[in-house]
């Protein structure tokens, strides 16, 4: 209650005031109305009832839209920010060896979509569980952001490299995972695959990705610690 009380609504209350503010500014160009087409908010806003910015600001609980396209990342840190206090005893008491053993489940699902999902194929429409009536596989609850609030807090608890042992491991990891970016979204862009398929290289859930956040943070640490 008290994490609640002190750190997450120091998020949601300027959220939900840029997010109010950011609805009332002009945006350059003409604006395409997110209402679903044939639903009562886009009747609404077709006949002048219901304004564009009263729309935006409507649809702030529930996902952002054109006003304050940005904030899509701030939803998924206010989902964080309701588990930490969930997660947290665990955290505290769990091993070194627990936390391996979950990064490893974590980093198992990152290279699923490689499977489910891979640009120009379907080999896998469906994994552990999947099926119409239930998207939530044998690996849900092990995936998505969370990785890395649990990732964060291991490479804390890890001892902290000196920088001339930790630049050059943290540079070969960010090259071996930038290059993996690079020639996967120049393979997707030669191949004409769909606009989602484009991104699916760059997404923030990869292994490649998350290889280059991880060397970031050990150089980072390295680097604030001083002793060259």
């Amino acid at each position: 209650e008290a994490f609640l009380h002190r750190r997450f609504s120091r998020l949601v209350v300027p959220f939900l005031l840029w997010g109010f503010l950011l609805a009332l500014l002009p945006i350059p160009g003409k604006e395409p109305e997110w209402a679903p087409t044939g639903s009562i908010l886009h009747g609404w806003m077709a006949n002048g009832s219901l304004s564009l910015a009263a729309y935006n600001i409507l649809m702030l609980p529930f996902n952002f839209t054109n006003s304050n396209i940005h904030f899509w990342f701030l939803y998924v840190i206010i989902g964080l920010y309701l588990f930490i206090p969930v997660i947290s005893p665990w955290i505290r008491q769990v091993s070194t060896r627990g936390l391996l053993l979950f990064l490893a489940i974590w980093g198992f699902t990152l290279c699923l979509p490689y499977l489910q999902h891979f640009p120009g194929h379907n080999l896998f429409p469906a994994l552990h569980g999947e099926c119409d009536w239930n998207s939530r596989s044998l690996t849900y609850y092990f995936g998505g952001y969370l990785g890395y609030l649990v990732l964060g807090h291991l490479m804390i608890r890890l001892p902290r490299l000196a920088p001339a042992k930790a630049i050059p491991l943290a540079a070969g990891m960010f090259i071996l995972g930038w290059a993996a970016t690079y020639a996967g979204f120049v393979w997707t862009v030669a191949h004409k695959t769909c606009g989602k398929d484009l991104e699916f290289f760059i997404e923030f859930l990869s292994p490649n990705v998350a290889l280059m956040t991880i060397a970031i943070f050990i150089a980072a640490r390295a680097l604030l610690s001083g002793g060259w």
